[in-house]
């Protein structure tokens, strides 16, 4: 009972040639794909938002609370960075009252928003759809940028709709081997009036 047991313990080892180039189990590492040159891309700008409710039926202390925000537009440099839709905040906090359809907070209620770069490939038929689309691919070296907030909207219980054009303007400098920034906190004032 033993010997074949023994037998076979050494037929495993004597197949198993590492340095074998017509084995199976061979993994030759040249031909491994990967970056030489070690660089971290950058992929996403993160930016706390608070939403000062403007409303005569209100004081000034009073923070916007929202399970969803419908659209934010980020521009870098003036070329579109991110178009964001439905973000969910995933939010669970009690509200002081409601005003317009709105939930409102007398404390600051603070949202991070993660905006990576978008990609919109809805009207992407053809090559040559796709080369220019990649050619107006957004992409940051390491420098000196400028980020505008330019659109934010939400929406109240009754589906009705606020936006606003803030175009606040950002300025931030990008590291080498960077893949996330957090630009700032921002207040966005939001007249519901």
């Amino acid at each position: 009972m033993k010997y074949p047991l023994i037998i076979a313990i050494l037929l495993l080892f004597a197949g198993c040639n590492k340095t074998d180039d017509d084995s199976s189990y061979y993994h030759d590492l040249e031909n491994t794909i990967y970056s030489t040159s070690g660089n971290v891309e950058f992929e996403e700008l993160l930016i706390l938002f608070n939403f000062p409710i403007v409303s005569q039926n209100l004081n000034s202390d009073e923070y916007l609370i929202t399970q969803n925000i419908d659209y934010i537009k980020l521009k870098i440099n003036n070329r579109v960075w991110a178009e964001l839709h439905n973000i969910n905040t995933d939010l669970q906090m009690n509200s002081d009252g409601s005003v317009l359809n709105f939930e409102y907070s007398n404390e600051k209620v603070e949202y991070l928003v993660v905006a990576g770069r978008t990609f919109d490939e809805t009207d992407l038929f053809t090559a040559g759809d796709f080369a220019e689309a990649l050619n107006g691919f957004l992409t940051l070296d390491p420098g000196t940028y400028v980020c505008e907030i330019a659109e934010i909207q939400i929406t109240n219980s009754l589906g009705e709709s606020v936006t606003a054009y803030p175009h606040i303007f950002q300025e931030f400098t990008l590291e080498a081997d960077t893949k996330s920034l957090l630009l700032g906190e921002f207040d966005i004032e939001l007249n519901i009036d």
